[in-house]
């Protein structure tokens, strides 16, 4: 999907958010920025020769035969030097949209070497935000905000990397034990990164979870809890506006955590998923007045904590 068309339909979600939502206009330009840069990353990193990686169908199969996503614990050749410009430019964007001296101070360090950007990519790919957090937390950044500019930046290549894997063989479809260690795949995690998922898509008779981070999608057997399993009394399919039956909330009583459901006529764009959870914010309102939450990452028993250089 080229560039032009991904923001026409982009400036269509925005356009949907002003009249539901005219509160959120500054917030829309903001997003309207770090959206752009997101789709300038893909563009760059698609008509560039990415660093060769091979992981073969066999070794792929095992891993998610085990649980484990396929880009955890992998040396993932990042392009540090292509990708350096767009975190420090995200740290800008983020100063002029309201996070002043906090963001800038995080670019500063970026600059100066204080934080290293491959290692912080790594972490980032890695899903380790304990790392991150340590890191930020000893140099008196903003932990989440750190974690936001690596994530913006390293998510596309995590984009590329999933489709290149699990999805194509080169120029062939992918190899069928592959696709069908995808298909039956059935955890909360994303199968590529590891990652939660942003919200659930149904479309086109298919209910899917949506990666927050690669924008991998994925489906679970049975209707229960994405974070713990609970399928009993205690997890329950909400609809918080009967007028808006096509938006629902999946609340979890056990770990207390919650996903947001939406209907849509096909697959949301991996570089417009953060404008539909900005869509659907007034759900997160509402779960979060219930005392409902988006849980942490979910940690690995491979995962380390030795925080990012």
């Amino acid at each position: 999907m080229s560039t032009d068309h991904l923001l026409r339909q982009g400036e269509k979600l925005w356009d949907r958010i002003r009249k539901e939502h005219p509160k959120l206009e500054t917030t829309i330009e903001l997003q309207r920025q770090l959206v752009t840069q997101v789709i300038e990353i893909v563009r760059v990193l698609e008509e560039n020769s990415l660093p060769k990686m091979s992981l073969g169908p066999a070794y792929i199969i095992s891993k998610l035969a085990r649980g484990t996503p396929v880009l955890r614990g992998e040396v993932v050749p990042i392009p540090v030097s292509v990708l350096s410009p767009f975190i420090v430019a995200f740290c800008n964007q983020m100063a002029d949209g309201g996070a002043g001296e906090v963001a800038l101070h995080v670019r500063d360090s970026l600059k100066c070497g204080r934080i290293d950007i491959g290692s912080l990519l790594h972490s980032s790919l890695e899903r380790d935000q304990d790392a991150i957090r340590i890191k930020a937390l000893h140099l008196d950044l903003s932990p989440d905000l750190v974690w936001l500019v690596a994530e913006m930046s390293v998510g596309p290549l995590a984009h590329i990397l999933q489709h290149r894997f699990l999805f194509e063989r080169g120029n062939q479809t992918t190899n069928h034990d592959v696709a069908q260690a995808v298909k039956v795949w059935d955890r909360g995690y994303c199968p590529a990164c590891g990652s939660w998922p942003a919200l659930a898509e149904t479309y086109q008779n298919r209910r899917v979870l949506r990666c927050s981070f690669c924008g991998s999608d994925w489906q679970l057997s049975t209707s229960r809890c994405t974070y713990c399993q609970e399928s009993a009394e205690k997890f329950v399919i909400d609809v918080p506006d009967a007028k808006r039956p096509e938006r629902r909330l999946e609340l979890c009583g056990n770990c207390q955590g919650y996903l947001k459901c939406i209907e849509l006529v096909d697959a949301t764009p991996f570089t417009l998923l953060p404008i539909e959870d900005l869509a659907s914010s007034n759900l997160d309102a509402v779960a979060t007045d219930r005392g409902y939450i988006r849980p942490s990452l979910s940690r690995l028993e491979m995962e380390s904590a030795e925080p990012c250089q």
